[in-house]
């Protein structure tokens, strides 16, 4: 039977919903890991930083080689490998986690650095190499989902508000998640509108302040900045709105 060809790509429901799979479980993955490497190093400011520095590099990482990859063999075949390694790593971590982790503690337990040391090995070893595989998602997916130059701009700009999405919910706003008047689709909704109305509120002051004869470098910092905090002021008062409790 012959392999899948590039040109014959999923639907983009799957690719979306693929993606929001793989942005779950990177979350996920770097949550879990807090709670497992808690006990052995505790959850010191130094141990977040390790947690959350690895997490975002892996997923730079694999951004960076999702889009590699998927330029030269851009096939759902290799998407669905990528997808499968990641989650045997992450099947993994459990059983390799416990003897790994008494193993570093038991090294560096007379090390005046050892909870940086450790956690920082533990991170590494045990949650990079599947939140790399994760990161390859979004930029394969975009590839799969392109099919043709004119509309590379709109794929990519709709797959990363929903990454930013994710992110901020579990970040930003993550005391407000269980607070808030809507559930997690209305966010995603509102968040999609609210950020979108911020870039064309970027878009039409770039375009004034240029037609005023304002240098570009300079308007382009000042459009970033107020649909930046229009973005931030939007979200912050309407798309995590807290709930009020009555009097």
């Amino acid at each position: 039977m012959l392999a899948r060809t590039a040109d014959e790509r999923p639907g983009s429901l799957a690719l979306g919903a693929l993606v929001f799979g793989a942005g779950i479980g990177a979350l996920a993955t770097e949550i879990t890991a807090s709670r497992l490497i808690a006990p052995y190093f505790g959850s010191s400011t130094i141990v977040w930083a390790n947690l959350i520095g690895i997490v975002l590099a892996a997923l730079a990482l694999g951004y960076w080689l999702g889009g590699r990859v998927a330029d030269r063999r851009p096939f759902p075949s290799l998407l669905g490998s990528i997808v499968l390694a990641a989650a045997v790593c992450v099947a993994a971590i459990p059983f390799v986690a416990k003897p790994f982790l008494d193993l570093t503690v038991e090294g560096l337990d007379s090390a005046s650095a050892g909870a940086v040391i450790g956690s920082f090995l533990a991170v590494l070893l045990l949650c990079a190499p599947p939140v790399v595989l994760l990161g390859m998602v979004s930029p394969f997916a975009i590839r799969l989902a392109v099919s043709s130059i004119e509309t590379a701009g709109t794929v990519a700009g709709l797959v990363a508000t929903f990454t930013n999405f994710l992110l901020n919910n579990a970040y930003t706003w993550a005391d407000r998640r269980n607070k808030s008047t809507s559930s997690f689709a209305q966010r995603l909704g509102k968040y999609y509108v609210a950020t979108w109305a911020g870039y064309a509120v970027y878009l039409g002051l770039l375009s004034a302040l240029t037609y005023v004869g304002v240098i570009p470098m300079l308007a382009n910092l000042l459009a970033i900045g107020v649909g930046g905090l229009l973005n931030y002021v939007a979200h912050n008062a309407w798309t995590w709105r807290e709930q009020r409790t009555g009097s």
